[in-house]
C-alpha cells in the first residue's frame, strides 16, 4: 500500500461520522454546462494551448454563502472572457467544511484547485503527506503579480517543512492592529471625546469604560449598561481586553533563554500576568460584561448593537455594518473608532503573522496548472483587481458621463470578496459605493490599523509537541486556570503555578520546536 492511500484511508477512519452531511454541498458554475470543455480531455498537464476552446477550472471553496450572487457571477464571467477558461465553483456548507474536505480527500476525486483553511489543518498535512497537492514554484516564477502583492511571511508560511516548496496561493488578509468601537452618542452624554488622532491612553480608556458602566450613558434611568463586551477564544476562555497595550505583541526576538518567546510563556517577564490583571479587574469592578465569559463574537456584536455594551474589540472597516444595525433600534447611534496606546504611548499591536486568510493549493490531478496560475495572476493585474474591488459595469454600476454611478439594488459579491487580494491595500475593505463621508472616516483608521501592527514571528506554525497527549491534557487545564483568574476566582500569581506546570508537560518542547521553525525561516 502506498504512502498516499494509507494518509487518506487513516483520514477516513476519522470522518465516518461526518458522511451524513456530505451531500449537502452545491454546485455553482458561472456560465452553461454544456459549453464547456472536460479536462479530462486533455492530456499531458499542460492543457491544449493550441486550442481556441476554453478549458474548465473546477474549484471548491469554503463561502459564507452556498450560492453566488448576480455581481459574482458576472466577475467570473469576465475572468473567464479575459483568460479563456469556463470556471466552475463547488460550495460546501460553510459549517461543514472541513468534513467535507478530508471526504474528498479520501475519495481520490479532486476539483482542480481546493482552497485550505489554514497550513496546520489536517486536511492540509494530509493533502501534503498524499502527495494530493503540487509544488507551485515553477509557476510563480511566472506570475509576476502574485509575487508583487503577497506578503513575503505568507509565501514563507506556505513553505513545506519536509522539501521547502511552496503549495498555495495565499488569499491575502492584511496585516493589521485593530482597536475599538466606541458608541459616541454614549461619550457626548458623559462629556467626553476622543481626539482626532483616536489614540487614548489606557488611563482614559479605563475611565471610559467606568464611566459607560455607572453613568447611565443612554438616559433610560436604569443600571443596565456595561463598559465593554469581549467573547471567548477557541479554548472557551474570554479574551483579555487589552494585551499589544501591556507589552504582549506575539513572538518577539527574545534576550533570555529563548531566541524567541511569546509573553504567555515568559517565565521572565510580567507582561503577561498584567493582561490578565486588567481584565480581572474590570470583571470584578462589573465594567465587563459577564456574559463575556461564555459569548461568542456574534453575541457580543449583538450586545453591542442593542445597547448593553458601549465599546467592544473589532475591525475598523466594520463601520457600515455596525452603524446598520445600530440604528434598527436606535437612529440616534453613533460610533467612533479608538486606538488604546501602550504604557510608552504608541500604537503597537499584533496582527496574522501569515499575512493570510486562507489559501488556493492545486491538485496534482489538474490538467492545466500554468492556466489556474495565470487566472489567479490576472485577477490582481491591474485590469482583473479593478473588477475584483470595483465590480463591473453593467451589473454593479453604470458609467454616467464618464463616472461609475453604483445601482441602488447592488448586491453582496461573496467569492469575489474572498477570491484573492493584494497585500497591504486597506481600500479593498471600504466598499466602492460607499458615500465620500463615510470613506473618509473608515480609511484613516484602516491605514493607522496597517501602520501600527507588529507582525507576529510564529507565523501561524503549530509546533507537533502541541499534539502530545500530555500536553493536550494540560492545556485544558491550562485554559481553566486561566478563566479561574480572569473570572477572579484565582489571584493572578497562579498563573505562575500554571506556566510551571505547562512547561513540565510539553511546553519547554514546544518552545523549542517553535524557535527551531522560526530560526529557519530568517
Amino acid at each position: 500500500m502506498n504512502r498516499k492511500i494509507l494518509v487518506l484511508m487513516m483520514s477516513l477512519v476519522l470522518l465516518v461520522s461526518a458522511t451524513a452531511c456530505s451531500n449537502n454541498n452545491k454546485k455553482t458554475s458561472s456560465t452553461d454546462s454544456t459549453k464547456e470543455q472536460s479536462s479530462s480531455s486533455v492530456e499531458n498537464g499542460q492543457g491544449d494551448k493550441k486550442s481556441n476552446e476554453p478549458i474548465t477550472i473546477k474549484m471548491m471553496a469554503n463561502l459564507y454563502e452556498a450560492e453566488l450572487k448576480e455581481p459574482d457571477i458576472a466577475f467570473l464571467n469576465a475572468i473567464e472572457e479575459k483568460t479563456n477558461t469556463k470556471i466552475e465553483i463547488e460550495i460546501p456548507p460553510s459549517s461543514g467544511y472541513a468534513e467535507k474536505l478530508q471526504l474528498m480527500l479520501v475519495s481520490g476525486e479532486y476539483p482542480d484547485v481546493i482552497m485550505f483553511q489554514t497550513q496546520d489543518s489536517d486536511s492540509y498535512k494530509n493533502a501534503l503527506e498524499g502527495e494530493v497537492i503540487i509544488p507551485l514554484d515553477e509557476y510563480l516564477e511566472k506570475t509576476p503579480n502574485l509575487m508583487k502583492y503577497t506578503y513575503d511571511a505568507s509565501w514563507k508560511a506556505l513553505k513545506s517543512n519536509t522539501d521547502g516548496k511552496i503549495y498555495g496561493v495565499p488569499r491575502t488578509s492584511v496585516t493589521r492592529a485593530d482597536g475599538f468601537w466606541l458608541r459616541k452618542d454614549w461619550l457626548d452624554k458623559i462629556g467626553i471625546s476622543i481626539p482626532e488622532n483616536g489614540e487614548i491612553t489606557i488611563d482614559e480608556f479605563t475611565e471610559i469604560m467606568r464611566r459607560f458602566t455607572t453613568d447611565d450613558p443612554d438616559g433610560n434611568g436604569i443600571n443596565d449598561t456595561f463598559g465593554i463586551g469581549v467573547f471567548v477564544d477557541p479554548e472557551k476562555v474570554m479574551y483579555p481586553v487589552l494585551t499589544s497595550q501591556f507589552g504582549d505583541l506575539g513572538w518577539q526576538k527574545s534576550s533570555g533563554e529563548f531566541d524567541y518567546i511569546i509573553s504567555q510563556y515568559n517565565k521572565n517577564t510580567e507582561v503577561y500576568k498584567k493582561v490578565l490583571s486588567y481584565t480581572r479587574q474590570l470583571y470584578i469592578d462589573g465594567i465587563l460584561n459577564p456574559d463575556s465569559a461564555v459569548s461568542d463574537i456574534q453575541a457580543t456584536r449583538e450586545n453591542f448593537w442593542r445597547g448593553t455594551t458601549g465599546s467592544m474589540w473589532g475591525f475598523g472597516g466594520d463601520y457600515n455594518q455596525h452603524m446598520e444595525e445600530l440604528g434598527k433600534l436606535n437612529p440616534d447611534a453613533r460610533i467612533v473608532y479608538a486606538f488604546v496606546e501602550n504604557e510608552n504611548g504608541e500604537v503597537k499591536g499584533t496582527g496574522y503573522g501569515t499575512g493570510m486568510w486562507q489559501f488556493w493549493s492545486i491538485a496534482a490531478t489538474c490538467k492545466y496548472p500554468d492556466r489556474v496560475m495565470e487566472v489567479m495572476d490576472y485577477a490582481l493585474s491591474d485590469e482583473g483587481y479593478d473588477m475584483l474591488y470595483a465590480g463591473v459595469e453593467g451589473t454593479d454600476y453604470d458609467v454616467v458621463n464618464g463616472k461609475r454611478v453604483y445601482r441602488d439594488d447592488l448586491k453582496n459579491a461573496t467569492f469575489r470578496g474572498l477570491f484573492l487580494r493584494r497585500a497591504g491595500d486597506a481600500n479593498f475593505f471600504i466598499k466602492p459605493h460607499l458615500p465620500q463621508e463615510q470613506k473618509d472616516i473608515i480609511l484613516p483608521i484602516l491605514e493607522k490599523s496597517v501602520a501600527s501592527v507588529v507582525r507576529s514571528e510564529d507565523m501561524g506554525y503549530v509546533p507537533q509537541a502541541s499534539k502530545e497527549p500530555t500536553y493536550m491534557d494540560y492545556m485544558a487545564t491550562m485554559a481553566q486556570g486561566r478563566a479561574k483568574i480572569l473570572l477572579g476566582e484565582l489571584e493572578v500569581d497562579a498563573y505562575d503555578d500554571l506556566l510551571e506546570g505547562w512547561y513540565k508537560n510539553g511546553g519547554q518542547k514546544y518552545v523549542e520546536e517553535m524557535n527551531e521553525y522560526i530560526l529557519k525561516q530568517k
